[in-house]
């Protein structure tokens, strides 16, 4: 049965993600948005990544809404994750559906269904589709002898490029005369991510910008390991900002001149701490659970709420359509702004990046620094720990236990079930374990103000929480 997990539905190529399943999907998704919304007849539009087959599957896809009779365009080009959700909200359309795996590995592809807001389906919406892909399962069929092979096209990019320009101050960009070097990894981003930079660089290099379905032989994934090359040709060319892309643009990576990597927990407490001093913004910080509890003390700083989501950038969104919200982000490399669509955007992240360099005129890891000295060191890590299926029984059982009143020699402040259990310390350190939505690993995240303490933490998660026999 095809599922919808933490972000739309992945599965492997030519084994379960095929045209057949494809088709029947973007026919479920038709059916459903004729049973249950309003403005069905204002069309879908059908965007796609870099991957093997996925202009492709686009077209599959559109052949099943349009069989379904729900009028459809699709890109004429590979296009990102939030240019792509950017373009329900600027359009007025009904949804779309992007043709991606995000950051996974290239023997994936995937189908992410984005609804007239503009953001991630919501569990209550995916959960509809599934049924409705359960009530038509064979009973429909796909026949490339019969498919079509022309589809109306639209290209939103400039009018996403326009709109992406006016939430940052493109005055203190050019001023700063800065030197980027931009990596969109072989992905979605190779065409757009260079000319939203463009006009307000000094000096541009971009690599990795062609298409590659096996993204240099690794994971299309701006993480800290990956994003150590960058951070030599940053030093080597004298940059001042390295900026990264996942393969369908809507995580990011940073580096600064310095050839300093910088995972997301810092980035978000580094650009919610710009908006708040230098710009003045207000509104509401929305993190999720998994995500550095830095920016509650910013915000608690500068007199702003914040908010603790479940894991998944789609409870963010519900926020950002309820609220009135500065920034949204969580750590595994989302980012966005209330000011802009309700879902993460890797190129808006790399352009606020560039703008705390226009504004700081110092390396990011000074202003990281300057943070850490206002507010205290938080450092965080997360561990993916792999488990047979079988065993996800037992650790559900284990993670709804009560834990022990004392970690590490310190008190437990207080404990969270949000998503997973959360432990919270008496010196604001803390642990969560939750098991992934969409893999058999059970993650394990740990923020504490020192290396010694991070591991301690993690430690006894593992020994006491039933873990350590989990390789």
């Amino acid at each position: 049965m095809i599922k919808f997990g933490t972000d739309g539905w992945r599965d492997i190529i030519a084994d379960r993600f095929t045209f057949d399943r494809v088709y029947l999907v973007a026919r479920a998704i038709g059916s459903y948005l004729k049973d249950k919304t309003g403005d069905w007849e204002k069309g879908i539009f059908i965007g796609y990544d870099t991957r093997f087959l996925a202009d492709d599957f686009a077209r599959v896809a559109a052949q099943g809404l349009r069989d379904e009779g729900v009028a459809v365009k699709i890109s004429p080009e590979f296009i990102p994750t939030p240019t792509t959700a950017f373009c329900v909200k600027h359009f007025h359309l009904a949804g779309a559906i992007m043709i991606t795996a995000s950051h996974n590995p290239p023997r994936y592809c995937g189908i992410k269904f984005i609804p007239s807001y503009a953001g991630p389906a919501f569990p209550e919406i995916t959960k509809e589709i599934e049924n409705k892909i359960s009530k038509l399962e064979g009973k429909v069929e796909f026949s490339w002898r019969n498919a079509e092979k022309d589809f109306p096209t639209l290209n939103p990019f400039s009018q996403y490029k326009e709109h992406l320009i006016s939430l940052i101050d493109k005055e203190a960009l050019k001023n700063a005369k800065l030197k980027l070097v931009l990596d969109p990894s072989f992905g979605a981003g190779i065409s757009i991510f260079p000319q939203i930079f463009d006009s307000m660089t000094e000096e541009l290099s971009v690599i990795n910008n062609y298409r590659d379905p096996y993204f240099g032989g690794t994971l299309p994934d701006p993480s800290p390991v990956r994003l150590q090359k960058l951070a030599k040709l940053v030093v080597d060319k004298k940059a001042h900002l390295g900026l990264s892309l996942d393969g369908d643009g809507d995580r990011f990576g940073v580096v600064d001149e310095e050839g300093n990597v910088f995972n997301t927990n810092e980035m978000l407490s580094i650009i919610a701490y710009h908006l708040l001093k230098n710009k003045r913004e207000r509104g509401e910080i929305v993190r999720t659970v998994a995500t550095t509890h830095l920016l509650d003390r910013i915000a608690q700083d500068f007199g702003v709420e914040l908010k603790e989501t479940p894991v998944g950038f789609k409870y963010i969104a519900r926020e950002m359509l309820e609220k009135r919200v500065l920034l949204g982000g969580e750590e595994s490399g989302g980012l966005s702004l209330g000011r802009h669509i309700p879902e993460k955007d890797g190129l808006l992240a790399s352009l606020l990046a560039a703008e705390v360099y226009a504004y700081e005129k110092k390396p990011l890891k000074a202003v990281l620094e300057e943070i850490w000295e206002k507010y205290g060191v938080l450092i965080s890590r997360r561990w993916d720990l792999p488990f047979p299926p079988e065993e996800r029984r037992r650790i559900v059982e284990m993670l709804a236990q009560e834990p022990p009143s004392e970690v590490a020699g310190r008190e437990v402040r207080e404990v969270k079930r949000v998503d997973g259990l959360k432990v919270v310390l008496e010196d604001g350190a803390w642990f969560l374990i939750r098991l992934s939505g969409t893999e058999p690993l059970v993650r394990v995240y740990v923020e504490a103000s020192s290396p010694t303490e991070l591991e301690e933490l993690a430690n006894f998660a593992r020994r006491h929480l039933s873990l350590a026999s989990i390789k």
